[in-house]
């Protein structure tokens, strides 16, 4: 955990369910610097963005509760990997190639899968907030959330995101988060 959260309890079909999402005063940090109403990705395409700075970012959309796929990546080909099955009901995290990995022997050497079966909605609400050194997802609001460290060799400029089924993209954000130091 990287960035300090709000811990909560909610009823999804009559279980608890820890809920933990980055604490209101965050928002202060949060500059906007792209935002698009809709997408829509058509099957096996690929919607492409660049910025200057994933690195520093918070990436904010809801999308349909369908397959989705999201590639940070920069000029040197270091990839971070964010895929979300809808029929397996689970989100993966692949940084196996996400900048430097040979500094010991396990780091970065599986994907990081977790199954969701918590998220029955139609729509899933995505936060990814991405620093020099990792990366935090919150899904639902926080009903799932994930941290990865990652060390790229440059920032990530570039954003891919695919489906390989009809997808709408809803209230896409780029944020550029001011630094505090």
């Amino acid at each position: 955990m990287t960035l300090p959260r709000e811990l909560s309890l909610v009823k999804i079909n009559n279980n608890y369910v820890l809920k933990n999402s980055p604490i209101e005063p965050f928002k202060k940090q949060l500059v906007l610097e792209f935002s698009e109403d809709l997408l829509i990705i058509k099957p096996m395409q690929k919607i492409k963005f660049t910025y200057d700075n994933f690195n520093q970012s918070e990436i904010k959309f809801k999308a349909a509760s369908k397959n989705l796929k999201l590639v940070f990546s920069n000029e040197v080909n270091d990839s971070l990997v964010l895929n979300y099955d809808a029929a397996q009901k689970t989100f993966s995290i692949d940084r196996r190639h996400s900048g430097i990995v040979n500094f010991e022997e396990n780091f970065g050497k599986e994907i990081h899968t977790t199954a969701t079966p918590w998220i029955i909605s139609e729509n899933v609400d995505f936060q990814i907030i991405l620093d020099w050194s990792s990366v935090e997802i919150f899904l639902n609001g926080g009903v799932y959330s994930f941290t990865e460290q990652i060390f790229p060799n440059k920032p990530y400029t570039k954003l891919s995101i695919q489906s390989d089924e009809k997808q709408e993209i809803k209230n896409l954000t780029v944020h550029r988060i001011k630094g505090i130091w």
